[in-house]
C-alpha cells in the first residue's frame, strides 16, 4: 500500500517505508505496557474488547484505502478475466481466425 501511494520518487517511497517502520516499533513497543495495564484492571474481558476496537479500527482504515480497494476488485473479477480482456483489445480483426 505505502509503494502504491507513493511511487512518484525513491526518496518518497523509502521515507514512507521508514515512516512505516517506526510507527511499527512504537506499537510494538507499547502494546506490551498497553496490554499488561488492560489486563491488570479489566482480566481477559478487557483484552478482549480492546482487541475487537483495535482490530475494528484497523479494518476500517484499512478499507478506506484506495490501493486495497483497487486489489479487492481485482480479486474479485478474477486476474485471468482481465488478462482475457487486455488480449482481446489487442487481436487485429484480420488476425482473427474461426475454427
Amino acid at each position: 500500500i505505502v509503494f502504491d501511494l507513493f511511487s512518484q520518487s525513491e526518496a518518497i517511497v523509502s521515507q514512507a517505508q521508514s515512516t512505516v517502520l517506526s510507527s511499527f516499533t512504537v506499537s510494538m513497543a507499547l502494546s506490551a505496557t498497553g496490554g499488561g495495564l488492560i489486563y491488570d484492571l479489566a482480566d481477559w474481558k478487557g483484552m478482549c474488547v480492546l482487541h475487537l476496537c483495535c482490530a475494528g479500527g484497523q479494518l476500517i482504515l484499512m478499507a478506506s484505502q484506495p490501493a486495497l480497494r483497487q486489489s479487492f476488485r481485482t480479486f474479485l473479477r478474477g486476474a485471468d478475466a482481465k488478462e482475457d480482456k487486455d488480449e482481446e483489445i489487442h487481436v487485429l480483426p484480420d488476425q482473427a481466425t474461426s475454427i
